[in-house]
């Protein structure tokens, strides 16, 4: 019989046995495993089911050893060598793409008219090749999902600026010096207070003609609903195609302005070298695409189906140390502290697990729109649905949790647990079956799931549901129970309703998963009429935030022009930079320019050096192009690691990469004879871009301190206004 105990005897001691009165630890643990309906495999054995005070403490400290040498292996761990295998695979990329401006063995730099690269045709003057080396940098994810879908905004991107720019030089005509007027420099003006020393000329019908049509492609890009990958390829590419074909400077014949009856400069070739232009650059995403298939390929879902794997392990595995210590186990100090760290632990890693699995299904979904599902045997919607579980069971979990701690182990706790102990153990071994169907559901691509263990898990919570009911209803007339002890039963409550709703997830995954319609043609049809959708939303438009950002940014990168014609000589740096340094918040735009300040100083000076010097070793020739691929290899493993690793610097990492790519892939004469090339003009051009860069984001830090800043901040309060309006 069990009757009242002294409030002396269990409050707040948490070294009390759990299984006091009529039945000991051996005799519910020996009646615990006599029931042979119930399998023991599905149950992991847990270090917090240690039940002895020294023991559990000897654990702490093995488990806090384990940790250090788990620190000192952290670079050899998994996501290390899979970084350093992505950055490795980048730098083998660009050596490849870097091929593209190989040049004919009989290059003569005074030849205005000869050819000068094996691939290209002679009349191609617009230069860019490294942009084929740079398109590897940008478009190359951590697996083949995300490198198709930022191959596709880039595509889309650019294909948008080079279809502008074709547009607008087919309607209009490019203005050239024409050496037989009688002021063959009519409607120019010389710079002469140049950042490069050396004077050159601005043609102003060709800039004020085309400004206007910057201005307005600048603006609609910023405004419409495109994705941040798309804004900034496009822009930055239009940009480069109008500044670079309005520069009235001769590229071909190195001096000079561009003359009316050179054809070089006239509309059908402008657009041809346009198109030639957009075609390095689809080289470039296709070789970054080719080194996510070799060695082998990095599919997102081979990834993703072995974290939804292991997901499964994860949430068992809490699930099952959080019903062991909280029914099974002695409690003690010593113990209940390392089971709240070890559980945080536990908690923090399935839910980090959980954010990839989900960044994941956003890759997996362009691998499945370009076929790949079909090889591969996956099954996109099931999958999403087990996410969406998996971060649910997480959370109820959590609530299990929470439950356990506030437990104070009151007399009416072990009243209830000697009845509810077998209960809440068959549950727990039916949603490991249910939960171990489910995943081999996922894993085996089902179009429709018929789940055998739902059944039985709700028959077991309806009857362990009943007998707490019918249990609490006799203890409470058998005994007098004071309020303090009835409240001091919530926990139990909050416990078994928590692991109620944990059930209850699982259990509708069936119903949730096969009344949708996941046919190739709805999901298809979905997305188009989605897409369509976004750009006729009113609300967008209506948005004060985003026209604000909008807004900055345009008059950021209006002034930059201006600064690249008057100030740089046509170089599309200044305002590039502005496009590429776009934030919301004060916070935001401050992050991405001290990593893009931090990248160009580690892209530009170091690189630098080592090209100054590599420039002027011509014999043999062939060691100048050898050491040049050899600090290009390094340095981009070197900043594409930084890049891939995450964290704060991980922007850094790729700026320098792109930086470092431009100034070691840069070609200089200096080896030939009648170079126009000498060592001063190498140095200069090496840091021209760590200067360019610098004035482009403080411009943009000014334009935003100067025009409605807004700080992450204040952002990050609630509003006074909007908890009055709710």
């Amino acid at each position: 019989m069990v009757g009242r105990r002294s409030r002396s005897a269990h409050n707040g001691d948490l070294t009390e046995p759990l299984h006091s009165g009529d039945a000991s630890d051996s005799e519910s643990a020996s009646h615990r495993e006599s029931n042979s309906m119930v399998r023991r495999s599905q149950r992991k054995g847990t270090a917090g089911s240690v039940g002895s005070d020294d023991f559990a403490a000897k654990l702490r400290i093995d488990f806090d050893g384990n940790r250090k040498s788990s620190l000192k292996q952290q670079r050899f761990s998994r996501e290390f060598r899979f970084n350093a295998q992505l950055s490795l695979r980048v730098a083998v990329g660009v050596l490849i793409a870097s091929a593209i401006q190989t040049r004919v063995s009989d290059y003569d730099p005074s030849d205005a008219d000869g050819k000068k690269w094996v691939l290209f045709p002679s009349w191609y003057y617009l230069g860019g090749l490294s942009y084929c080396a740079i398109a590897v940098i940008f478009t190359t994810g951590k697996t083949i999902g995300s490198t198709l879908m930022i191959v596709w905004q880039a595509f889309l991107g650019v294909g948008m600026a080079l279809v502008y720019s074709i547009i607008l030089f087919a309607c209009m005509d490019v203005h050239t010096q024409d050496t037989n007027a009688d002021d063959p420099y009519d409607g120019y003006t010389e710079i002469d207070q140049a950042f490069s020393s050396n004077t050159y000329w601005v043609n102003l019908h060709d800039f004020y003609t085309t400004l206007p049509w910057m201005i307005i492609f600048t603006v609609a890009l910023l405004v419409c609903p495109f994705a941040a990958t798309t804004k900034k390829f496009a822009i930055a590419n239009n940009l480069y195609f109008i500044l670079t074909i309005i520069n009235p400077a001769d590229p071909i014949g190195g001096s000079g302005l561009k003359t009316s009856d050179d054809p070089s400069f006239r509309t059908a070739n402008i657009l041809h070298n346009l198109a030639v232009y957009f075609l390095i650059g689809i080289v470039g995403s296709l070789v970054s695409l080719v080194i996510m298939f070799i060695p082998y390929p990095i599919f997102a879902i081979n990834r993703l189906r072995k974290d939804s794997k292991r997901a499964a392990e994860d949430v068992l595995d809490l699930l099952n140390i959080i019903i062991d210590s909280y029914c099974f186990k002695n409690k003690n100090v010593d113990h209940m502290n390392f089971l709240k760290l070890k559980l945080q632990r536990k908690f923090d890693a399935a839910a980090a697990r959980h954010r990839r699995m989900e960044a994941l299904l956003d890759d997996a979904w362009w691998e499945q729109s370009f076929g790949l599902h079909y090889l591969l045997g996956f099954h996109r919607p099931i999958m999403f649905n087990y996410v969406k579980l998996v971060g649910s069971l997480i959370s109820d979990l959590r609530t299990l949790s929470y439950a356990m701690q506030l437990e104070k182990y009151d007399h009416l706790h072990f009243t209830y647990m000697k009845v509810l102990q077998r209960e809440i153990y068959i549950i727990q071994t039916r949603s490991g079956d249910l939960l171990h169907e489910i995943a081999c559901e996922v894993q085996s691509a089902s179009r429709e799931v018929r789940l055998v263990s739902i059944s039985k898990l709700e028959a077991q919570m309806e009857t362990t549901l009943h007998r707490y009911r019918s249990t609490q209803n006799r203890t409470l007339r058998s005994y007098p129970v004071t309020l303090e002890e009835m409240a001091g039963n919530v926990p139990l409550n909050i416990f078994l309703f928590s692991l109620n709703s944990f059930c209850s997830t699982m259990i509708g995954f069936q119903d949730i998963h096969n009344r949708k319609i996941y046919t190739d043609a709805h999901r298809i049809r979905s997305f188009l009429v989605t897409s369509v959708r976004n750009f006729f939303k009113v609300a967008h438009y209506t948005n004060g935030h985003a026209m604000l950002s909008a807004f900055r940014g345009s008059v950021a990168i209006i002034i930059g022009i201006f600064l690249s014609v008057y100030v740089y000589g046509f170089s599309a740096t200044v305002p590039s930079t502005v496009a590429y340094v776009l934030g919301n918040y004060l916070g935001g735009s401050f992050r991405a320019t001290v990593n893009r300040v931090g990248g160009v100083v580690a892209g530009s000076v170091v690189p630098s050096v080592f090209q100054y010097f590599i420039a002027q070793i011509c014999d043999p020739r062939y060691l100048n192009v050898a050491l040049s691929n050899i600090v290009l290899f390094v340095w981009l493993c070197i900043s594409m690691y930084v890049c891939y690793a995450g964290g704060y610097s991980s922007y850094a990492g790729l700026v320098s990469a792109f930086v470092s790519t431009g100034i070691l892939m840069r070609q200089s004469d200096l080896c030939y004879s009648n170079a126009s090339d000498n060592a001063s003009s190498i140095a200069i051009s090496s840091y021209s871009s760590l200067a360019q860069t610098s004035v482009g984001i403080v411009l943009f830090i000014i334009v935003e301190l100067l025009i409605c800043p807004k700080s992450a901040i204040y952002n990050s309060k609630p509003s006074k206004c909007s908890s009055v309006t709710t």
